[in-house]
């Protein structure tokens, strides 16, 4: 019972991929209404990338195989097959300043696979995510639990974006700010970072994350 998505909607039928026409041709039913009912049943469903998140989690849940035909973008397919929300995203560089994206809100997505221990020390071990290789086969789960290919040529990491800052939440300057002043009344900054942390009830990685963000 695959689920098979698919990477672009050809305004011409010509312009299809002899992949794509061989994928529509043996699937039982192309974007169904009963998604649950048909990856049940064990169909092959196919379906366009567009605003796809919930039908992947609804087939990973259900332990079905999750592809795709490749569409004209790496990264479109990779935020496609990971499950996580595509209603807004970017696209990040090797050089990406990971500080200054441990509070970005929307979907991140990686072209070239960074040290997975660094982001989930920046991003918390817990953010999800996901790693998609060049085959289309995905891991999906936390940064923590992610583990890098042995060779990650052609593979694309997708991390959800930071979730909403709670009311009442210092802003990420504030705490960094909090942290400085202890630091300069003597403290180190391990010990001034977890006395932040505690006085707000916050992770220690969010207020490391701010420190970083704000140096």
């Amino acid at each position: 019972m695959p689920l098979i998505l698919l990477g672009a909607f050809p305004g011409n039928p010509g312009d299809a991929s002899p992949r794509l026409r061989e994928t529509l041709a043996a699937a039982e039913v192309v974007a169904p209404a009963d998604l649950a009912g048909r990856l049940a049943a064990g169909d092959t469903v196919a379906m366009w990338t567009a605003g796809v998140p919930d039908p992947v989690r609804i087939a990973v849940d259900l332990g079905a195989a999750v592809t795709a035909v490749p569409g004209p973008s790496a990264a479109i397919t990779a935020l496609a097959l990971s499950g996580l929300p595509s209603d807004r995203f970017c696209v990040e560089s090797g050089a990406a300043d990971l500080g200054r994206l441990a509070a970005e809100p929307r979907t991140l997505i990686f072209t070239e696979v960074l040290d997975l221990p660094a982001l989930a020390q920046a991003f918390g071990a817990d953010r999800p995510a996901a790693l998609v290789a060049a085959d289309r086969t995905a891991q999906r789960g936390t940064l923590g639990a992610l583990i890098a290919p042995v060779a990650s040529g052609g593979a694309v990491l997708v991390v959800g974006g930071a979730p909403p800052v709670s009311a009442g939440r210092p802003a990420d300057g504030e705490l960094a700010a909090e942290v400085a002043a202890l630091v300069a009344g003597g403290a180190d900054r391990k010990r001034a970072t977890l006395e932040v942390a505690r006085r707000h009830s916050l992770a220690k990685r969010e207020v490391y994350a701010a420190v970083i963000a704000h140096k």
